[in-house]
Parts: C-alpha cells; sequence; structure tokens
C-alpha cells in the first residue's frame, strides 16, 4: 500500500520544485502573505489541489483500482480526494509556519528582491516555463537536451540553487508524511493482521527515503534546469545566493515545512474518507 501511495502523489514534486513563480503585486508590505504572493508560492497553491486530483484520476485511468476497491467506489473516492486538498487550509498552514519562522526584517529583505529587477525576471521566467503548464515543452528539451546536456557550470549552478531551495529534501519529507497519514488513517479498516503502528509505518516509509531522495533529486534538477534555461548563470547563481541567506533559508524552510504538515493534514483525512467508503461498501470486517 505504500509503495502505491506514492505513486498517487507523483505530481506533487513539481510543485515542490517551482515555488518562487508569479507576478508582481503593486503595494509594498513586509508580512508573510505578501511575500507568498511576491514570491508566486500563493500562485503554486492554486494549482497544487488540481495537480493532485489530476494524478489521482490519471492513476485510476492507466492502472484502474486495487483491492478492497471497486470500480462503483471511483466517484466515491475522487470527491474524496477534492473534498481534502484545498489550496485555503493549505495557504494557512504555510502561513502560521512563515509567521513562527521568519523576523519581520527577514520578510522585508526577501520582499525587497522579489521587488527587484532581478526578481521579477526569475519569476517571469518560472511562469513562462512552469511545467504543469508547459508540459509538452518540457518533455521535448528533456528529450533534446535535459539536465545532463548542459555545459559544466550551468549544471553546476542548477545543482546549487536545487539545493539552496531544498527541493528534494522537502519533496521526500511530504511524501513519506503523506503515506504515515494515509496509512495511519486506514489501519482500522484493515484486518487485525495487516495492521502495523504508527511506528511501525513511520519504519517502513522512511526505509523509501533513500530511493525517494535520488529520484526527486533527479526531477528536481531537471525542471530548474527547464526554468531557467534562458537566465544567464549570473542570475541563477544570484537567486541561489539570495536563498543561502539566514532569511532565504528559513524562507524556504518554512515553505517546505508548511506544505508538508498541510498534505500530511489532508492525506489524514483522505485516509478517514476512504476507511468511511470502505466500511460503508463492505463493513467492518473489511
Amino acid at each position: 500500500m505504500i509503495k502505491r501511495t506514492a505513486v498517487i502523489w507523483s505530481a506533487t514534486w513539481m510543485l515542490l520544485t517551482l515555488i518562487f513563480s508569479g507576478p508582481a503585486i503593486g503595494v509594498q508590505s513586509y508580512d508573510a502573505q505578501t511575500l507568498m504572493q511576491l514570491s508566486g508560492f500563493d500562485d503554486q497553491l492554486e494549482v497544487l489541489p488540481k495537480a493532485v486530483n489530476d494524478s489521482f484520476k490519471q492513476l485510476m485511468i492507466e492502472d484502474g483500482v486495487v483491492e478492497p476497491f471497486e470500480q462503483q467506489d471511483i466517484p466515491q473516492l475522487q470527491h474524496a480526494v477534492a473534498s481534502v486538498f484545498q489550496t485555503q487550509s493549505l495557504r494557512n498552514t504555510v502561513l502560521n509556519e512563515m509567521r513562527d519562522a521568519m523576523s519581520t526584517n527577514e520578510i522585508r529583505l526577501l520582499v525587497e528582491f522579489y521587488s527587484s529587477d532581478r526578481g521579477r525576471s526569475l519569476r517571469e521566467a518560472e511562469l513562462n516555463n512552469g511545467i504543469l503548464e508547459h508540459s509538452g515543452r518540457f518533455q521535448q528539451w528533456y528529450a533534446d537536451t535535459g539536465f545532463y546536456g548542459l555545459d559544466d557550470d550551468r549544471q553546476l549552478a542548477v545543482k546549487a540553487l536545487e539545493s539552496a531551495m531544498q527541493a528534494t529534501e522537502g519533496a521526500v519529507d511530504a511524501m513519506i508524511g503523506m503515506q504515515v497519514a494515509m496509512q495511519v488513517s486506514l489501519s482500522p479498516a484493515l484486518p487485525a493482521e495487516q495492521r502495523l503502528s504508527p511506528q511501525e509505518l513511520l519504519s517502513a516509509a522512511q526505509g523509501q527515503r533513500t530511493e525517494l531522495t535520488h529520484a526527486y533529486r533527479k526531477s528536481s534538477l531537471a525542471t530548474i534546469a527547464f526554468v531557467f534555461k534562458d537566465q544567464p548563470i549570473e542570475a541563477i547563481e544570484a537567486y541561489t545566493d539570495v536563498l543561502q541567506t539566514a532569511a532565504g533559508q528559513n524562507f524556504v524552510s518554512a515553505l517546505n515545512t508548511g506544505l508538508t504538515k498541510g498534505l500530511f493534514n489532508a492525506a489524514e483525512q483522505l485516509g478517514v474518507s476512504i476507511q468511511e467508503i470502505l466500511v460503508g461498501r463492505v463493513g467492518q470486517g473489511a
């Protein structure tokens, strides 16, 4: 079940690596909401629920359903997914994390960067080359060039930016958190011999960390390389420098931690909804 759950959330890495896209806003104020808007993360939260829903629907089309579910359960499963992955609840969780983790001065420094010409140029690149909106162009670029088709200097610059974004670590933490949350919620609906304790579930999920880290880092590097393919290396390095500051690291940590918590909560709610579907159809002995 844990392995299959990882497949369900295959779309989430794109959002976790593309966390800084979107248009600038007009009036400056130094608060977490303004920083979320300027950085583009607010826009990405609008897209995330649809990405999860689309990924789930595609999985149902390609693989069908697995026991104990049946084809007749698909509409209820789709409704359950749509009802728990909501932009506003994710936004609130991330905002709370930012307010706890960042000082007013740190927020001000980043608001000023995203309001600068360089910040706007980088965001414009991310907006124009968003993976979800331009998947066809990305696939063509990946086939023609890809990350390893870049020269050494650009590869190094992209690797440094990927590290500064904490992209892979954030994606893996979110994936493991969602797996554990869903499994814990589903546990009461399983036969007694198939139930695992939360600690056992966490250990099983953590056992995938190396494999997930390898897969997501490869995806993250390709994504970032494509998004900034038309930006000079100097701009990529300048972006890395900003994100490597204390303010930048607190920012990306807050984004990743907040998103992980929000997705964990959503997955936990989804597990409860799926348990109710099972109980309603096959009874307490499911």
